[in-house]
């Protein structure tokens, strides 16, 4: 898998309760999900415990510091905990329509994960072996 650093939206990132991509990607403006196939790729390493994510797709118009200002969920996707516990590529799928210039993702963990982490970006293709 060919990763591009201006495209990550995190980066072997310790996640297992909730929290925002260490970083935002900046889009060309437009709806770039729109007639494009543009993957998003979230892949896991290291889980241990009982437990799920969930990955949320959040867009806006402009920053603050590290901040998307009313950011907008535009996908949420479920990651349960046998892919969690498997590791690799967890999540691959197209980009949503919707986006704006800005773009982040937000981890939600439920149950009782104990140690995890991520990488996630846009990728020109998505690798679903594992």
């Amino acid at each position: 898998m060919l990763w591009d650093q201006a495209a990550k939206f995190s980066d072997g990132q310790a996640v297992i309760a909730t929290a925002l991509s260490d970083n935002i990607v900046r889009v060309p403006s437009g709806d770039v999900g729109k007639g494009r196939h543009l993957p998003l790729q979230v892949d896991a390493g290291g889980y241990a415990g009982a437990g799920t994510l969930s990955v949320e797709v959040q867009t806006g118009d402009s920053v603050t510091g590290n901040a998307i200002d009313s950011p907008v969920t535009i996908a949420t996707y479920a990651i349960d905990n046998a892919s969690l516990l498997r590791g690799g590529p967890v999540l691959v799928a197209d980009l949503p329509t919707g986006c704006r210039r800005y773009l982040r993702l937000n981890y939600t963990g439920t149950g009782a994960l104990t140690a995890g982490a991520l990488t996630a970006g846009l990728v020109l293709e998505g690798q679903t072996n594992r």
